[in-house]
């Protein structure tokens, strides 16, 4: 008898294990709709943990209050008169999770039949996943295109702050280009709070090469996520506090040349999918970033040689001092002084 209980409990572990592995959420409940079990994933999508919901009805838990879910209404259905249930069927239905939020699933009901007692799987979808991935690569699109024909370094970082924090729905976000002679990021464009007028940047700040969370991100050259600021000690304040960032390094051909950030003021806000839009932005973007840059560097190379030429000419045209140079017997260039008779 021992080792049958023990044979049992063992199972039941096992089958814990597989149901908590899946992908999907996966709810079981009675025939009262009682819920009796409930995976990592439901956990993860409703925010109920599984102590909370196990023996509490369900209907009580993610259906709105003002609707007659249509799950309940096939239960019943198949209760009164027998009637399968179409496992394949997925049924999309409006569901909320513990902060009060609406949003859609897509569902599949599963009938098992258990000492003369009907249990219901329930394997559930999060609509709004699919949404992500499509916001996603509209957002990805829409940067490639407005990216087009742009060679100016800030209208290059305005253009990918903008369309990240609109296309994504983000509240922050902030591009660091790094100066490689002095270690340090500097702020060239934000969106958000950061900058009310989309244009300019308030109180730009700069920061060394491992210093707060982008600091780190660029030292590390690997995306750094923090979920609750306030237990890194790393956490720089910017312009407001906020719990969450996530800082990923721009990078060309293996080197760091600016990170891209963004924070928000919920705990636990950022996750993988967010992860996977900025290391794509950051890739999509580096070659754009560095050619600007190295632009940028030409620009002020020229400018100097310019600059220290106009200096020499007004040094020369003002020696009290004749001078001449000449190639071949031929006079090239005379002074003012030289000229005089």
């Amino acid at each position: 008898m021992g080792n049958l209980s023990h044979d049992i409990e063992e199972n039941i572990s096992i089958l814990q294990s597989v149901i908590n592995s899946a992908l999907d959420a996966v709810i079981v409940i009675d025939e009262g709709g009682v819920i009796t079990e409930w995976n990592h994933q439901a956990e993860h999508i409703f925010g109920w943990n599984r102590d909370e919901v196990l023996g509490k009805l369900l209907s009580d838990k993610i259906i709105p209050s003002e609707d007659k879910s249509p799950l309940d209404k096939s239960i019943e259905l198949f209760l009164a008169s027998g009637d399968k249930l179409d496992r394949s069927k997925r049924r999309k239905i409006e569901v909320i999770n513990e902060a009060g939020v609406k949003f859609p699933i897509e569902l599949t009901t599963s009938p098992n039949k258990v000492n003369e007692k009907y249990f219901f799987s329930l394997f559930i979808r999060d609509l709004r996943e699919t949404h992500k991935s499509v916001n996603l690569l509209k957002a990805i699109n829409e940067l490639a295109l407005s990216l087009l024909g742009k060679t100016n370094l800030e209208e290059i970082a305005w253009v990918i702050t903008q369309n990240t924090i609109e296309l994504l729905g983000l509240e922050d976000c902030v591009i660091y280009i790094l100066d490689h002679e002095n270690n340090t990021l500097h702020q060239i464009a934000a969106y958000g709070p950061k900058s009310p007028d989309g244009k300019h940047i308030e109180n730009e700040i700069s920061l060394m090469v491992g210093q707060g969370i982008v600091g780190r991100a660029a030292a590390t050259k690997r995306p750094v996520l923090v979920n609750d600021t306030s237990l890194d000690a790393a956490y720089v304040l910017d312009d407001h506090f906020r719990y969450s960032e996530l800082a990923v390094p721009i990078l060309y051909e293996g080197e760091v040349i600016g990170v891209i950030d963004t924070e928000h003021q919920q705990k636990n806000f950022y996750t993988k999918e967010h992860l996977y839009a900025f290391t794509t932005i950051a890739n999509l973007t580096s070659s754009k970033i560095n050619s600007a840059i190295q632009a940028l560097k030409r620009q002020e190379v020229e400018k100097s040689l310019t600059e220290s030429e106009e200096r020499w000419q007004n040094l020369v045209e003002n020696m009290p001092e004749a001078l001449q140079i000449s190639k071949n017997g031929k006079v090239l260039y005379m002074n003012p002084a030289g000229l005089k008779p």
